[in-house]
């Protein structure tokens, strides 16, 4: 007997049956199916049906020992429509409303339609959107990267916190605008403004040459290791 036999019984080659996939050819998206019935007979290759493959380009292909539904409009002309599940294979979801992929090394793109989220889970990386905020884990780095431009805005604010060391470097130059500046450094404080600068700290060192323009109040003692050169008064209590 030969396989269109099998299909033939009926007077009809319009007919569907199950089977089991036995071969894979990913250039093609095609497969090759062994129907079990006495002679377990294994069909051509037969195009693996797709969701679209003109303007848009859907690429999926079963697993070998899959089962699935095949359908045969002649002795030419055969397609494998999908699989499904049975038995001990169970979906990986119970919600109508989601949309799940589980690939064999579990990685997983779930969306619910319902919460408006997506989750992607690859391994220990973790990404979340939804419609008030985007969130990304990963156990080693995340990079972003702009050819020309890499642009962030935050509405009320920006917040980057890193567990040991956080880096800023550029080719040319680093601009900071804003109407206040806070940097603090353990029990070292700097706060900038337009108006002003103000500096907290248990010990403070100046090297190279340094100029002041305008007043300078000094609170405390003055040591020097060297001459003080003044165009004007020098004036004290004990001078």
């Amino acid at each position: 007997m030969n396989f269109y036999d099998v299909f033939n019984r009926s007077g009809s080659y319009f007919t569907g049956a199950i089977g089991e996939v036995t071969d894979v050819d990913p250039k093609m998206c095609r497969a090759r199916v062994t129907f079990d019935d006495d002679d377990s007979v294994t069909s051509d290759w037969l195009p693996v049906l797709q969701p679209n493959t003109i303007d848009n380009h859907d690429y999926r292909l079963p697993d070998i020992g899959e089962d699935v539904l095949c359908v045969f409009l002649s002795k030419e002309d055969g397609y494998i429509v999908g699989s499904f599940y049975a038995g001990e294979v169970v979906p990986p979801e119970n919600d109508r409303d989601k949309r799940t992929v589980v690939f064999s090394d579990e990685t997983r793109v779930s969306y619910d339609r319902k919460a408006h989220a997506l989750d992607i889970v690859i391994g220990n990386t973790k990404i979340h959107a939804d419609q008030a905020s985007v969130s990304v884990e990963a156990p080693q780095t995340v990079s972003l990267e702009g050819k020309q431009t890499l642009a962030g805005k935050g509405g009320q604010s920006v917040a980057i916190e890193a567990g040991q060391t956080a880096s800023m470097s550029a080719g040319q130059s680093i601009a900071l605008t804003a109407p206040t500046l806070t940097l603090t450094m353990g029990a070292t404080k700097m706060v900038l403004n337009g108006s002003s600068a103000q500096i907290e700290s248990n010990s403070l060192t100046f090297k190279g040459n340094m100029t002041v323009t305008g007043n300078l109040n000094v609170s405390g003692d003055v040591s020097t290791t060297g001459n003080v050169n003044a165009s004007g008064t020098v004036s004290g209590a004990n001078i």
